[in-house]
């Protein structure tokens, strides 16, 4: 029976590991031993530190996507009040000048000489347009139904007169 039993025994242990392959990782893992200090310390840091970086994450994206608004809306402000204030500038120097194309002086400066009196009374009131209005006008040149310069305001009343192809327009 003694033979028999050292025949048996080998058998009994491969059909024991074969047949329950959890329980011989299960054996090992006591075997191990507890988990380290450091296992623990690596675990708790990741445990709190990856939902902090997360979160600053999400933050930053959400702080970033409501300044990108506030900015977007800030500009669409600044541009209306951009195009009402030139829509403005442009109504008052439209009126001005459509008081000026009525003005008596215009006929006489047109059907006078460049110089005369005619041309003088137009020389003055559109210098005094421009000099209430200097961002909007530059200067003002009248030319006649000939392309013939009668009036301008950049040059001297007595002076003569730039054609219409040396006049310099700003920039």
């Amino acid at each position: 029976m003694g033979g028999m039993d050292s025949i048996a025994d080998p058998l009994s242990e491969r059909s024991i590991q074969a047949a329950a392959p959890s329980q011989s990782r299960a054996v090992r893992a006591r075997r191990r031993g507890p988990a380290r200090f450091r296992t623990h310390l690596i675990r708790l840091a990741l445990a709190t530190g990856l939902p902090l970086v997360a979160l600053a994450t999400g933050l930053a994206w959400w702080v970033a996507a409501n300044a990108r608004s506030t900015a977007l809306h800030d500009l669409s402000r600044t541009a209306e009040a951009l195009q009402a204030d030139l829509d403005r500038e442009l109504r008052i120097t439209a009126v001005a000048l459509d008081v000026l194309a009525t003005a008596p002086s215009l006929d006489a400066a047109l059907a006078g000489e460049p110089g005369g009196p005619g041309a003088e009374a137009f020389w003055t009131r559109s210098r005094a347009l421009i000099d209430r209005r200097p961002t909007a006008l530059h200067s003002i040149s009248l030319f006649d139904i000939q392309g013939r310069p009668r009036v301008n305001t950049l040059a001297p009343l007595a002076g003569p007169l730039p054609g219409f192809a040396q006049l310099r327009f700003p920039d």
